[in-house]
């Protein structure tokens, strides 16, 4: 079997993170990109959200990983109907459309599954090296 190397990894995990947006899902996008992307209409609508990433980086292990470089938040759910249950998030390739590049599960802090309810006032932040991408 090959293997590319330190450099072809970090040059593929950078390319992958050009220009890309961070989504919500309500289910797991799976890599076929068949998961519900969240979505609510209102003063303030959900819109995906524009994320940069560090430069991918290699570690002592040869593990090649990517972190966003910013706070990303997506506004409070508006008022007028159900609550929304968030379980996966995808990077995305556009706006609107486009292809899903990579997907997870939200994960707390010590990295273990969570979900975030979205409702009136409450808000989905992902801080600085929350979403960590990975190539081995």
């Amino acid at each position: 079997m090959a293997s590319l190397s330190n450099t072809e990894e970090r040059r593929l995990l950078d390319y992958s993170v050009t220009s890309v947006y961070l989504a919500l899902y309500t289910s797991d996008p799976t890599d076929a990109d068949s998961g519900t992307e969240v979505s609510w209409a209102g003063s303030t609508p959900y819109a995906r959200q524009l994320t940069a990433f560090a430069s991918a980086a290699t570690d002592g292990s040869g593990d090649t990983t990517a972190t966003n470089s910013a706070t990303e938040t997506f506004p409070a759910y508006i008022v007028g109907g159900s609550a929304v249950t968030v379980t996966h998030w995808g990077i995305r390739s556009a706006l609107t459309g486009g292809n899903l590049r990579w997907h997870g599960l939200l994960k707390d802090s010590g990295g273990n599954t969570k979900t975030e309810t979205l409702s009136a006032d409450n808000i989905v932040t992902f801080t600085a090296g929350d979403l960590v991408l990975s190539l081995t």
